[in-house]
């Protein structure tokens, strides 16, 4: 979903060209009565909206649920954590936190990613209830990941959207007005994630070595760790660069 000065959805196929329609088709494309086994063959809806809350180069992606009877859904959710900046994971507050949910939490984190959970359907809940099931959520993930997860309850029904708006204007908003550090600070975090992993990985691999290469393995590690010192740096130029503004220098190049 992104922002569009016009309603209307963008419908891509596997196998043939994509189609523009009005937004009250989606459940002909997105839903198990409208499209049974996906035998429409679609590949993926964009869906474009007015909305305030969709700032411009702002996109929100929804994957298929985890543990879902889409049975690539976790699949897909966890191919897809490298392409995020901000990782929002629904816990329905009819149901409970599940091992696949703590998995796209726990990839969040290793791909460099910020997490937070969102607890739906919060107005079947009582406010005690709700508090209890946040602190649960919070719980799990500092018991079973070792990690510090913020937790908000949200709804699309009645008064309880405040609950969402609340989200927004508390979480995401801030990031929306700060994008280009937020991006910037993501682009970091990835390059220095995909750096160490590489590095431990190399490192593991060459460790395995045994008997008289031993002095030699590690001369290779250190070599290689110099060069994706390097690398990383490299990398970081290069990030910098691509999160700068489209208009820096801009006036300088016309004077020239």
């Amino acid at each position: 979903m992104r922002a569009g000065r016009d309603p209307e959805l963008l419908i891509r196929f596997q196998f043939s060209a994509p189609q523009r329609l009005p937004l009250d088709h989606i459940a002909e494309f997105v839903t198990e009565e409208g499209n049974p086994h996906n035998t429409r063959h679609v590949a993926e809806v964009e869906l474009f909206i007015s909305s305030p809350l969709l700032g411009e180069g702002v996109t929100l992606v929804g994957t298929p649920g985890v543990g879902s009877l889409a049975t690539s859904g976790t699949a897909h959710a966890m191919a897809y954590l490298p392409r995020c900046d901000l990782g929002a994971v629904l816990v329905d507050a009819g149901s409970s936190l599940n091992h696949e949910d703590l998995a796209v939490i726990q990839g969040l984190h290793e791909t460099a990613i910020p997490a937070t959970v969102l607890v739906s359907k919060a107005d079947l809940l009582a406010p005690d209830d709700r508090l209890r099931f946040v602190r649960y959520v919070e719980r799990q993930a500092r018991e079973q990941l070792g990690m510090v997860v913020r937790v908000f309850p949200v709804s699309t029904r009645g008064a309880d959207v405040a609950l969402t708006d609340a989200w927004m204007a508390d979480y995401v908003q801030p990031l929306l007005a700060n994008h280009g550090e937020a991006a910037r600070a993501s682009l970091h975090r990835k390059t220095a994630n995909l750096r160490e992993l590489v590095v431990s990985t190399l490192a593991s691999r060459l460790d395995r070595a045994r008997g008289a290469a031993t002095r030699l393995e590690a001369a290779r590690i250190a070599n290689a760790q110099q060069k994706f010192e390097a690398a990383s740096k490299h990398i970081g130029r290069i990030a910098e660069q691509i999160c700068l503004p489209i208009n820096d220098g801009l006036p300088e190049i016309v004077r020239d």
